[in-house]
C-alpha cells in the first residue's frame, strides 16, 4: 500500500463538503543515546548499527505510507553505573542490587531487581560506567547500554524528560546527528554534559480525518496518508510546527513567531481549500516510563500531551486538554 492509494474518498462531492477534523497519535517513538552515537564502544559499532537501524525503518515507512519523522533533542539527568559499588546479590540471593549514580554530584542511588531462585541460574553482572553485563553460567553473555537497561526494566528514579527542540526529517539517519545541526549544536553548547544526558527521540504520527457531513447524514474516518489529502511534507510541517509551538523550548523561542506564523498559514489554507477546521493531537508513548515524561521550560513534564489548534477570526487558536498523567 502506498501514500494516496485511496484517494478517490477525497473526489467524493459528500466528503469535500464534510467539516473536517484531525485527529493526531503517536504511532511510534525511538530514543537514541546520543553519547553513544558519538563515542565509539569495543563492542558494538554502535553509530554504524544506528544509522543502519534507522535506513531499515525509513525504508518500512517509504515502502508502506510516506511520512516525517519529527524528533525530539532532549537532555534527563546524567546517569552512570558506580564503579565504586559493584553489582551484588542480596544475602539471600533473591535480589540483585545495582548502584548508580546521578547528575554532577554523583548522587548515589540503590535500584533493587529479583533475581533467579536458583543459584545457578544467577549470571554474573559486572558493569562499566555506560552498560551492563550478564554472563551466565555456560559462559554467554548479555550487554545492554545503561539507559536502554532501564528503560526496558521499567526501573524509574524520578528523572524527567526535558524537551529542547523539535525538529523533522525525511532521513532519520542522518538528521539531526549529522554533525551540521545548529539546533543540536546549540543545545550541546549550552547543557552541561557534567549534569546531563542527551537524547533524540524520533516520532512518527498517524492522522486520522473524521468528516462529517450533516446533510447527507455521512461520516468518514479515513489516514490522511490514505487519502494524501495533505500531502507529505505539509502533514510533516504542521505536526512539526503543532509541537513546537505546544513545548515552547527556551531553545526555539527566538523564533517562535516565525513557526507560529508558518502553522497559522497552513491552518488558515487547509481550513479553506479542504473543509479541515481543527487538528488535535495526543502525544503519549505507550510506555510509562519516565523516560517518555516530557516537559521542557514551558510545559510542566507529563506523559499524555493533548492539544488542540484551529483558527478563529484569522488567529491561531490552542486548546490544552488538561491530563496531570
Amino acid at each position: 500500500m502506498a501514500r494516496g492509494d485511496y484517494d478517490t474518498i477525497i473526489k467524493n462531492k459528500i466528503y469535500i463538503e464534510s467539516e473536517k477534523e484531525w485527529n493526531i497519535e503517536l504511532q511510534q517513538s525511538d530514543m537514541v543515546w546520543y553519547d553513544l552515537v558519538v563515542n565509539s564502544h569495543e563492542i558494538f559499532p554502535l553509530k554504524e548499527l544506528f544509522i543502519e537501524r534507522f535506513k531499515k525503518l525509513n525504508k518500512q515507512v517509504n515502502d508502506n505510507l510516506e511520512k516525517r519523522f519529527v524528533y525530539f533533542i532532549c537532555s534527563r539527568k546524567k546517569v552512570r553505573f558506580s564503579l565504586s559499588k559493584k553489582p551484588r546479590y542480596s544475602i539471600t540471593g533473591k535480589k540483585l542490587y545495582l548502584y548508580l549514580e546521578v547528575g554532577r554530584d554523583k548522587k548515589p542511588v540503590k535500584i533493587t531487581l529479583p533475581a533467579p531462585k536458583k543459584k545457578s541460574d544467577r549470571p554474573k553482572v559486572e558493569v562499566t560506567d555506560k552498560f551492563i553485563t550478564f554472563t551466565d553460567n555456560i559462559g554467554d553473555k548479555y550487554t545492554a547500554p545503561l539507559h536502554d537497561f532501564l528503560l526496558n526494566n521499567q526501573i524509574d528514579i524520578g528523572i524527567e524528560t526535558v524537551v529542547h527542540y523539535v525538529g523533522k526529517t525525511k532521513l532519520p539517519e542522518r538528521r539531526p546527528l549529522n554533525g551540521s545541526h545548529s539546533g543540536l549544536n546549540n543545545i550541546l553548547h549550552n547543557i552541561s554534559n557534567e549534569e546531563n544526558d542527551i537524547f533524540i527521540f524520533y516520532n512518527l504520527f498517524k492522522i486520522m480525518v473524521s468528516a462529517n457531513n450533516n446533510e447527507f447524514k455521512a461520516n468518514f474516518i479515513v489516514p490522511n496518508s490514505m487519502t494524501d489529502e495533505i500531502n507529505v511534507e505539509k502533514e510533516g510541517d504542521i505536526l512539526e510546527k503543532s509541537l513546537i509551538l505546544h513545548f515552547a523550548s527556551e531553545n526555539q523561542l527566538n523564533n517562535l513567531d516565525k513557526e507560529l506564523g508558518e502553522l497559522r498559514n497552513n491552518l488558515s489554507l487547509i481550513a479553506k481549500e479542504k473543509n479541515i477546521n481543527k487538528i488535535t493531537m495526543r502525544y503519549e508513548v505507550d510506555d510509562t516510563s519516565e523516560y517518555y515524561k516530557f516537559g521542557s521550560s514551558a510545559i510542566t513534564p507529563k506523559h499524555n500531551h493533548t492539544f488542540s489548534f484551529s483558527i478563529t477570526n484569522g488567529a491561531l487558536k490552542k486548546e490544552n486538554h488538561d491530563s496531570s498523567y
